[in-house]
């Protein structure tokens, strides 16, 4: 927990100490690892992607108007440790949907694989053919770009999951 995160210095030092913590856990762990900063009423979540270390959510306690469980669904977007979870619709929306946080930090982790790899003659392959298809399906309204691929690939594997979790 640190000082009042408004300060833009404070906030400058203090994610200069957990990029450290997080580039150190990540390395000895070997698998992707999210760091929190909060003051108490500010929280975010960062994550590495790629060499950069970005912020992959945030919220905000506002008082008398956030409940702690939506504080709790938003920390357990971070550490996944929930089980059990009926997928209804508002589950899916506020745990996997573009705001959350578990979102953010899944967005960061395949925008990194994506400008690592998208060079690959299999990955220009299948990145041509969705723009083909979706320039297709929508004509002039599409607009292709590598956000909008990265955005679209984590929402058909979400997706793939949410299904596989449905059906057992």
């Amino acid at each position: 927990m640190k000082r009042d995160l408004r300060s833009a210095k404070i906030l400058k030092d203090a994610e200069k100490q957990l990029e450290g913590y997080v580039r150190t856990r990540a390395e000895q762990v070997g698998q992707r690892y999210v760091g929190i900063l909060t003051d108490g009423a500010d929280w975010r979540a960062y994550a590495l992607s790629g060499s950069a270390f970005v912020q992959a959510g945030r919220f905000e306690v506002k008082p008398r108007r956030t409940t702690p469980l939506e504080l709790l669904v938003w920390l357990e977007g971070v550490l996944a440790t929930a089980e059990g979870i009926k997928p209804t619709p508002d589950v899916i929306k506020g745990r996997l949907g573009a705001g959350s946080v578990s979102h953010g930090i899944d967005y960061t982790t395949l925008s990194a694989l994506y400008a690592e790899n998208k060079d690959l003659p299999t990955v220009q392959l299948k990145r041509e053919l969705w723009a083909r298809l979706l320039r297709s399906a929508l004509g002039a309204q599409f607009e292709d770009n590598d956000e909008l691929f990265i955005e679209h690939t984590l929402l058909v594997n979400t997706a793939g999951i949410i299904a596989h979790s449905v059906l057992g």
